[in-house]
């Protein structure tokens, strides 16, 4: 958890904490500040005031939202005003990308998970299809769902071999995959199917500071959708961290002191 709200209403984004060389000084990674009732932020200049939206539901803007938001933009408006995109994982970030997709007037999100409850959490926040990615023909189910032709975007927020398989073989000529998961494995891929493909393949890593800026704006105008959040004491912390790895949790859990 990368993010924190002052109980002042103040975001702050502090994977932006880096030294002269570069180095990271993540709060709560780097520095002492995980789960603290508060934290020391360096500079005014991380925080973003928040106004009177609840604490609790904007934290996780600067985490999934940011991240989603950053990759949406990679993608470009010219690709996801006119197209629907393929987004693997219908976790907290999936969930708060399908919300982002449509705030900034998006055709829409076609989700895949493994998970019945979560897919059909992707359903209810507004996605156009959720696909099984276990099905043998999920790729077909993708096209079909794209109105019969492969997408033009596919973000990929688990970034395991096979949501990076299925992800790739749904792809148009000169689409684009974002990767961001960090499930780990190895692709398989066919080098040579990259370039005959045209396709661009794109790391993604959170954002930076001026697109968290231009998020909060957006969310200012109610235009964003707020993703479920789940609210536990600070006690819980290691409960929590048990039901995210179980897979127990839809949307973000939020730790409040």
């Amino acid at each position: 958890m990368h993010s924190a709200v002052s109980a002042s209403g103040f975001l702050n984004l502090d994977g932006f904490l880096v030294d002269a060389g570069c180095e990271p000084r993540c709060l709560g990674v780097h520095r002492a500040g995980g789960y603290a009732d508060y934290i020391i932020v360096p500079d005014a200049r991380y925080l973003i005031d928040i106004g009177d939206l609840d604490p609790a539901q904007i934290a996780p803007y600067a985490c999934s939202g940011l991240t989603t938001y950053s990759a949406l933009q990679k993608i470009g408006a010219s690709v996801y005003t006119k197209h629907p995109i393929l987004i693997m994982g219908a976790g907290g970030l999936g969930l708060m990308c399908i919300q982002l997709l449509h705030a900034l007037g998006g055709v829409g999100a076609i989700v895949i998970d493994l998970d019945p409850t979560k897919r059909q959490a992707a359903l209810n926040s507004g996605a156009l299809a959720a696909i099984d990615g276990a099905a043998p023909d999920a790729v077909q189910q993708i096209l079909a769902a794209a109105g019969g032709k492969p997408v033009q975007a596919a973000i990929d927020l688990v970034g395991a071999p096979s949501t990076t398989s299925i992800a790739f073989d749904s792809l148009v000529k000169g689409g684009k995959l974002i990767m961001i998961g960090l499930f780990g494995g190895s692709s398989t891929w066919s080098l040579a199917m990259i370039p005959m493909k045209a396709v661009s393949i794109i790391g993604s890593y959170v954002g930076n500071l001026q697109e968290l800026r231009e998020l909060i704006e957006l969310v200012k105008t109610g235009r964003v959708e707020p993703i479920p959040i789940q609210r536990f004491g600070l006690d819980q912390a290691d409960a929590t961290l048990a039901a995210l790895r179980n897979g127990k949790v839809t949307g973000r859990a939020v730790l409040t002191a």
